[in-house]
């Protein structure tokens, strides 16, 4: 019972972000997000794997700034706006 809960309650995703991840990243997305990671779509002719991963706030797509640059948030266009802001933040503070 406390297994099912326990799904129940992370399967449970208010928002979810689309992105592009680089195709050898994958493994490792899968390792990190864990449950978060709702779809992952991948031909073996291409360099990039488009993911889904859901998150209970939109905040919660700052996990994805650990991929660096092999990773580009495609949507929603809230979760590009807040990881370009702390890119952007970033790249101020190690000028």
């Amino acid at each position: 019972m406390a297994a099912e809960l326990s799904r129940a309650l992370e399967s449970h995703h208010r928002v979810t972000v689309t992105a592009l991840l680089d195709a050898d990243r994958v493994d490792i997305a899968r390792r990190i997000l864990g449950s978060r990671l709702l779809a992952v779509s991948h031909d073996d002719r291409d360099v990039r794997a488009t993911i889904t991963v859901g998150y209970d706030e939109l905040d919660g797509g700052r996990q994805l700034l650990q991929f660096s640059d092999h990773i580009e948030i495609l949507r929603p266009e809230a979760a590009r706006g807040i990881v370009h802001d702390l890119a952007t933040q970033i790249a101020l503070a190690h000028r």
